[in-house]
């Protein structure tokens, strides 16, 4: 056959010459009963990979799904290929998950991309319709995006899963469609229970159109986040966030009250050290440093000790000093010693120093 040109061989490998495959296929089309007969007899090649007792690897398994699917459609046997299509979409499923790390082996990330394209070209599980799409904005090269972005729409289709949501305005946002990246993150925010990590849908949002140049905009968004979303939810971050934007329209009074709002109203133990040291800040930057001092003074009361308080208390500790209030200073970080948990390693070791450098300034003066 090789002799006679109807076959080449590279390597370990035969295949019919191109002109005798094309010659055979005209031939074959002439009797449907016989094509599909071709196919069904060239399927078991490809299927045989799904039907093993136990799948294994990723290797080449999308390129024998696709050939498969191919030559199983050809020959109308769709039975069989739901069988191989679920037993495979089942083995992918449980390898992979939708946090599952990306590939950083260029070689690897083609590789499960391909699996993940030939599985995913009907809708599938929303957990690798959202894994895909990451990969496609990880590896970002030609047509990556708007693949990426159709698999992003799919794993959001319906859901109240927030980071799909956020990856679809991420692919946007990188394709340069920022209105339509912010007009994703509405639909979210209008969609998804307030108790669903919502914070994040306007954290985005906000930032999206404080890029815009559309600063009323977003405080706006910030403020109904604010509104709409339980205390205990990672609220400290739209207060802060809010508080950070007003001061930089210089509506510092505003920022202040925000905080001040945040820090009545959030439990203690869910981050409220970061609103106490940004109210602080705010304070020292009006020269309100009385105002700031008592800010301070109420936050490490407040502040549970393994909850950041000790971030509290070196910030109360430096104010004072650069008051030049030592013994002050020396008395509250001594307090943060005595209170913080020894778990907190460097941070406690932290006080320490600053308390021990004090009190030689202390007496130098």
């Amino acid at each position: 056959m090789v002799d006679r040109f109807l076959m080449e061989q590279h390597k370990n490998w035969f295949s019919l010459h191109p002109i005798v495959r094309e010659i055979g296929l005209q031939k074959l089309a002439l009797s449907p009963a016989d094509l599909q007969q071709a196919h069904s007899s060239v399927a078991p090649y490809y299927t045989r990979h799904f039907e093993a007792k136990q799948i294994v690897g990723w290797g080449a398994l999308g390129g024998h799904f696709v050939e498969a699917r191919y030559h199983l459609t050809k020959a109308e046997k769709a039975e069989d290929l739901r069988d191989i299509a679920s037993r495979f979409q089942s083995y992918i499923f449980s390898t992979l998950s939708a946090s599952s790390p990306i590939p950083h082996n260029a070689e690897e990330l083609d590789e499960r991309i391909a699996v993940l394209s030939a599985i995913l070209e009907s809708p599938g599980p929303k957990s690798l319709e959202y894994h895909l799409a990451r990969l496609f904005l990880a590896r970002n090269q030609r047509n990556d995006l708007r693949r990426g972005l159709h698999h992003a729409h799919r794993a959001k289709s319906k859901s109240d899963n927030v980071q799909s949501w956020l990856l679809c305005s991420e692919i946007l946002s990188k394709m340069g469609k920022h209105e339509d990246a912010i007009e994703v993150l509405k639909q979210g925010i209008n969609q998804i229970p307030p108790n669903k990590a919502l914070v994040d849908l306007y954290d985005r949002c906000a930032r999206l159109l404080t890029q815009s140049g559309r600063c009323n905009e977003a405080t706006w968004t910030l403020n109904r986040g604010i509104d709409r979303i339980p205390p205990d939810k990672a609220l400290v971050i739209l207060y802060d966030n809010l508080a950070r934007l007003l001061a930089q329209m210089q509506r510092y009074n505003e920022a202040i009250t925000i905080l001040k709002q945040g820090i009545d109203r959030i439990p203690p133990d869910k981050a409220l050290a970061v609103l106490y040291i940004s109210c602080c800040e705010l304070l020292v930057q009006k020269e309100r440093y009385e105002e700031s001092l008592a800010i301070l003074k109420q936050g490490v009361a407040c502040v549970p000790p393994s909850k950041a308080a000790v971030d509290v208390y070196y910030r109360y500790g430096e104010l004072l000093a650069q008051r030049g209030q030592y013994s002050d200073a020396i008395a509250v970080l001594k307090q943060g010693i005595d209170r913080i948990p020894p778990i907190k390693g460097f941070r406690l070791s932290m006080l320490f120093v600053v308390s021990c450098c004090l009190k030689v300034v202390s007496r130098k003066m």
